[in-house]
Order: structure tokens, then sequence, then C-alpha cells
């Protein structure tokens, strides 16, 4: 028996659920995320943003918060050598950050493109 054809959802709308969630302090960034996976029709439990969120408390890798926070993974690195974000290394390769201050951090960028000019 066939399943029903389901249609896939606009990364538009994603983003609209994405920019709501934001905006409820209530939520944290393990809920968000599995909300997230939910609307993805990933489940939860292997969702890496999920694990990640859920076994940190908030930070994930650099690479990880650049994909959510919709920046270059090289900006996320500057900013964490500059200080701008806090950021914990584990070994040679792994940066973690708090999701939450990449993510404003990215919105504070995009409101002020001329405070990034040298």
């Amino acid at each position: 028996m066939n399943e029903p054809n389901t249609p896939t959802p606009s990364p538009y709308t994603r983003d609209a659920i994405l920019a709501v969630l934001r905006l409820d302090p209530a939520i944290t960034p393990v809920h968000r995320a599995k909300i997230l996976a939910a609307f993805d029709g990933t489940p939860a439990a292997s969702s890496p943003l999920v694990r990640a969120v859920a076994d940190r408390s908030g930070r994930v890798k650099a690479s990880v918060a650049a994909a959510q926070a919709g920046v270059a993974i090289s900006t996320v690195t500057r900013w964490c050598e500059s200080g701008e974000i806090s950021s914990e290394r584990i070994g040679d390769r792994i940066t973690l950050v708090n999701l939450e201050e990449v993510i404003d951090r990215a919105k504070r960028k995009r409101q002020h493109p001329a405070e990034n000019l040298p």
C-alpha cells in the first residue's frame, strides 16, 4: 500500500516558523530544535542539532550554529577569536558556541551592516 504523497514545505515556511520560535523566550534551544526536527520530518532523537543542544545545554558545534544562524563558519570563528561570542575549544578541531549568542550576533550584523566594515 502506497503512502499518500505529502507536499514538501517551502524553506520560507520553515524560516517563518523559526522566526516565530525565536521570538518566544519561553522556548529553549532544545525545544526549538525538536520542533524544527518534527517539522522537517526527522525523528528528534536522530536530529544532530537536538543531540548537540541536549548534550551541552545550548552549546553546539560552531558549524551547526553557523548553519542555523545563516552565516559562514569563518564568520562564527572570527567572532569567537575576537571575543564577540563565548566559545569553548575541545581538542584541535571542535569549537562549541552558544547557539543563542550566534543567532543574536547574526541578527545584529544584518540590522547594522555598516558596523562590520573596517
